[in-house]
C-alpha cells in the first residue's frame, strides 16, 4: 500500500475524515494536501509527521504493518532514519529538514 493510500485509510477509519478537517487539524494548508492526494507533489517526511499528529499517529504507528507485525516496507536505511527522525527534538526536525531541502535543491541545480 503506498503512502498516501495508507494516509486515506486512516483518514476513513476516523469516521471519514475530510481533506480540510486533515487541514484544519494539521496546520498544512488544503492546497498543499489536494495536491498530495492527486500526487501533484512528493511528500515530506515532516508533512507526514504533520499528518499523522492529526491522525494521532506516530511515524512508527503510521509504517506499521499488522499482516506482517512489521513497519511498512522500507529499506532498512529509511527505517533508521524514521526511528531517529522521532528522536529529535521539534527544532532538530526543523533544522535537519532544511539541510535535506537545501541538498535536494543543489542536486537540482546540477
Amino acid at each position: 500500500m503506498d503512502v498516501i493510500r495508507k494516509i486515506e485509510k486512516f483518514m476513513e477509519e476516523r469516521g471519514r475524515m475530510s481533506q480540510y478537517r486533515l487541514s484544519e487539524q494539521s496546520g498544512i494548508a488544503q492546497s498543499t494536501l489536494s495536491s498530495l492526494f492527486r500526487r501533484r507533489s512528493a511528500l515530506s517526511i515532516a508533512t507526514l509527521e504533520q499528518i499523522c499528529g492529526a491522525l494521532d499517529l506516530t511515524l512508527s504507528q503510521f509504517f506499521f504493518d499488522p499482516e506482517t507485525e512489521t513497519r511498512y516496507p522500507l529499506t532498512e536505511s529509511q527505517r533508521r532514519m524514521v526511528d531517529k527522525w522521532a528522536a529529535l527534538t521539534p527544532e532538530q526536525q526543523r533544522i535537519l529538514m532544511e539541510l535535506i531541502e537545501y541538498m535536494q535543491k543543489q542536486n537540482d541545480e546540477v
